[in-house]
Order: structure tokens, then sequence, then C-alpha cells
């Protein structure tokens, strides 16, 4: 059986929930949007995101209309591609 740390399972919800924002990858998603859907901790969620950022996975922009997105267009990863990454990090 598979067992994640709260870390990577907050990392891999808030992955598969940016690749369902917008088929064409265009819009942003804030931290406390994601919080407020999942019942996470903005915080650690904020903190998860700036790793995912660093990481190479999602992409970020700042301001009143800034969040967060997917680095890569969803339809040409698979969660594989983005869990491997961060799991050797962080699991």
């Amino acid at each position: 059986m598979l067992s994640l740390n709260r870390k990577t399972d907050y990392a891999l919800v808030s992955l598969c929930y940016l690749a369902t924002r917008g088929k064409n990858n265009d819009s942003v998603t804030s931290a406390q949007m994601i919080s407020e859907q999942f019942g996470l901790p903005l915080p650690l969620l904020m903190n998860i995101l700036k790793q995912l950022r660093k990481a190479g996975l999602v992409d970020s922009s700042r301001g009143p209309q800034g969040g967060y997105k997917l680095a890569k267009d969803p339809a040409n990863v698979t969660l594989w591609m983005y869990w491997r990454p961060w799991k050797d990090r962080y699991s």
C-alpha cells in the first residue's frame, strides 16, 4: 500500500486541482482558493506551492489577480511526471 506524508498529499491535491483549471492552462488559482476548496492549512499550502515552483512544477504570478498554474499543459503530462521529482525531495 502506498503511504504519503502530509506534504506530499497536499502537493498532489494542489497539482491535480491546478490541472483541472482551464483547458488551455491560462487561468491562475490562488493558494487561498485551494486552501478553502480542500480545507488545507494556508501557511503550509503556501510553503508547498513555493517548493513546487522552485522544482519547476508550477508557475506563479504576483498581484491581486495572481496565483498558481501548472508549468506545463496538463494534457501532455502524467501524474507520475509531477510526483517523481517531489517524492525524491520531500517524501
